[in-house]
């Protein structure tokens, strides 16, 4: 069994101090948020193995209440459910050289902190990111059919249903000329159907290759901005990383990424392919080592969309930070047989992730 309990306080206050003496308070861009969650879950599970047979199930009630209100401009919610989540994974060893196995779940992924926090963030002077205090929790049921062949190589077929379907939108604001909010919203449904493989080689002791090879539709349907919608797109998604060791202890690694058109909602993305590489030298009996290292060299991924409503319509690029050098040392000191430090994981990991993703975000 498990409760969890969280009480957040956003306070942040923005004065005017054009005069110096007496600042102003300016309550278009502060932010008092308050939001309280709890949440009691029960769980139970089972997990039996055969000599070639394996099943693990699990059944978990979950009850959730919660409220928030932004003081600034007195906009609140709360929200009380209860939910059922039904797991089943089977697992079949027909050989050495190969293995199946089966997989249904039922999950519940709740928006983060920020995300419902109805706070204007202004990105610039005509976009500014807003919460959404009336964003529901997303719930999906996914089913898997995954394959091992040669205890290598791997290939998975998956469905997925989402139902209230977290979204980020970009879209015009009402009674605003040329200015855009972006923000979250519930779309009714969204249908995702993929298939993927994985694909390591080696050649000698002297090259490594691991690749991945993924395939997907994901179908939307929602309404937004007098906008309705039912669209998507298949998608690839190509990803390969390559280590080779050059002797005297010098090893090199060249990784290259490539993502296919892609309808998201109502943005349709272009496509991004980014290639990155590094060389890396062992130093003092293997335990130092010095490396130096490239990320998106050719300064290509980077995202851009456009964006069509039946009023409205927009396109955009987004420039970061992508292609980086660094040039790092690592040394291990003391007994190298002694096994590392784990990392403990507590029982509140997921309401970390959620205030973490409200920070970062």
């Amino acid at each position: 069994m498990k409760t969890s309990l969280v009480s957040a306080d956003n306070d942040i206050k923005f004065y005017d101090e054009s005069d110096i003496n007496n600042p102003e308070f300016d309550s278009t861009i502060s932010n008092h948020f308050l939001y309280d969650e709890l949440i009691n879950a029960a769980y139970v599970n089972f997990n039996y193995n055969w000599p070639k047979f394996s099943i693990q199930s699990g059944l978990r009630v979950e009850q959730t209440v919660a409220d928030g209100i932004q003081l600034i401009n007195g906009q609140s919610f709360d929200r009380n459910y209860t939910n059922l989540f039904p797991s089943v994974f089977l697992n079949y060893n027909f050989s050495d050289q190969y293995a199946m196995g089966i997989n249904m779940s039922r999950r519940l992924d709740r928006p983060s902190y920020q995300q419902l926090n109805p706070f204007k963030f202004f990105l610039d002077p005509s976009t500014y990111r807003e919460g959404n205090p009336y964003l529901n929790p997303q719930f999906t049921w996914s089913f898997e059919w995954n394959h091992t062949f040669m205890q290598r190589f791997t290939a998975s077929f998956g469905y997925a249903h989402t139902t209230d379907n977290i979204t980020q939108v970009i879209a015009p604001v009402e009674g605003e000329e040329r200015v855009t909010v972006q923000t979250d919203k519930n779309l009714d449904v969204a249908d995702y159907y993929s298939l993927s493989a994985g694909i390591p080689f080696t050649v000698g002791k002297w090259f490594n290759s691991n690749n991945s090879i993924s395939c997907y539709l994901g179908n939307y349907i929602g309404s937004y901005a007098e906008t309705e919608l039912n669209d998507g797109n298949v998608v690839l998604d190509l990803r390969t990383d390559n280590t080779f060791i050059l002797g005297n202890d010098w090893s090199a690694e060249v990784n290259f990424s490539y993502h296919t058109r892609e309808q998201y909602a109502f943005m349709n993305l272009d496509p991004m392919w980014g290639l990155g590489a590094g060389l890396q030298k062992q130093l003092f009996k293997k335990r130092g080592t010095l490396k130096v290292s490239f990320t998106d060299i050719f300064w290509t991924s980077l995202p851009s969309a456009f964006i069509k409503y039946t009023n409205y319509q927009e396109s955009f690029d987004v420039y970061r930070d992508t292609r980086l050098a660094s040039v790092s040392y690592t040394h291990r000191f003391g007994d190298s047989q002694v096994a590392p430090s784990r990392r403990r994981a507590g029982g509140a990991e997921e309401e970390k992730q959620r205030a973490a993703a409200g920070v970062q975000g």
